[in-house]
């Protein structure tokens, strides 16, 4: 029993640190993909021009932008030169942070420098659009429309997945390790010992289990630097107070399958070997009807997340 107690501890541990390195990931790209859109998109208009190019006076046009940057009229063309490196070409440079705070890759250029790209016929304004439109008409028609946002970010449907495996797997194992330490719950409860008593002493026996999530949140928040999720202090204080919450939840599972085990310790056939094995042969067969449901369901759920990130 001890052995299996003590391989129960050890295999809670390396699930929790998974779960918790999971969610980092997760929370920390949703966070960097927030950043992003806010740098990007935030009291933004878009407008989408008609020219001719064979009659299109560029140094006029140019000339009329710097005009606008002087009145704090703002307009921007976004060029991607891959899927996570943006240019942006502005009269007011200065208005953009240096990072976009995200995953992003951003480079900004005066407007005047579009020449060696091309002019495009998507602009991204702040401030009186109409008044911008207006200045323009004189080489172009703008015309305002629904605001398009891209995105360097997609949530992962396969992290997702192995996300909800590990919880599963991890309650699993919370509540068979506090069914292979019954014996000294009910040691604990013959001397007396009340049910806050027991948990505190719990809680001590499994401090490696909280030092887990921290292991589990300091591995994800460099991997998500590694991969350039950049976040700005606010968004790293959310991202640990979510962790935090996380982990929570997962104590306050354990905390009611002690309960349960601390009540019922003395119903020693309760969950004997057999009706154990039944037990966990019956969570097994759960276990594998949701992983069927994941594919089948995470996947699109994932995209349509993705979708509605874009939109909105």
């Amino acid at each position: 029993m001890l052995r299996e107690g003590a391989f129960m501890r050890w295999a809670k541990n390396i699930f929790a640190t998974l779960l918790i390195f999971f969610v980092t990931l997760i929370l920390a790209g949703l966070m960097s993909e927030k950043l992003t859109q806010e740098y990007l998109y935030e009291d933004t208009n878009q407008l989408n021009a008609t020219y001719d190019s064979n009659k299109f006076d560029y140094e006029d046009f140019i000339k009329e932008v710097e005009k606008l940057g002087k009145h704090n009229l703002t307009i921007s063309q976004y060029t991607y030169t891959s899927e996570d490196t943006l240019n942006i070409y502005t009269n007011r440079p200065k208005t953009y942070k240096k990072s976009s705070g995200g995953q992003l890759k951003v480079s900004v250029y005066d407007f005047k420098e579009v020449k060696n790209i091309g002019l495009g016929t998507t602009f991204y304004v702040r401030g009186d659009s109409r008044k911008i439109a207006t200045a323009l008409s004189k080489n172009m028609t703008l015309h305002a429309v629904n605001l398009v946002k891209t995105s360097a970010f997609t949530l992962n449907s396969t992290m997702i997945t192995l996300s909800i495996f590990i919880v599963m797997i991890l309650i699993l194992l919370m509540f068979l390790y506090l069914q292979a330490n019954k014996k000294m719950i009910r040691i604990q409860k013959t001397l007396g010992y009340g049910i806050l008593q027991t948990w505190i002493y719990t809680m001590r026996e499994n401090i490696d289990f909280i030092i887990s999530f921290f292991v589990g949140a300091v591995l994800g928040i460099f991997f998500s630097i590694f991969l350039g999720y950049l976040l700005d202090v606010k968004s790293y204080v959310l991202l640990v107070l979510g962790i935090i919450i996380v982990g929570i939840l997962i104590l306050t599972i354990q905390t009611i399958f002690l309960i349960f085990c601390y009540h019922f310790c003395r119903l020693r056939n309760l969950l004997s070997v057999r009706y154990r094995q039944l037990f966990v042969a019956f969570l097994l067969v759960i276990f594998g009807i949701s992983i069927w449901f994941s594919f089948q369901t995470i996947n699109p759920i994932a995209l349509t997340l993705n979708q509605i990130s874009l939109d909105s």
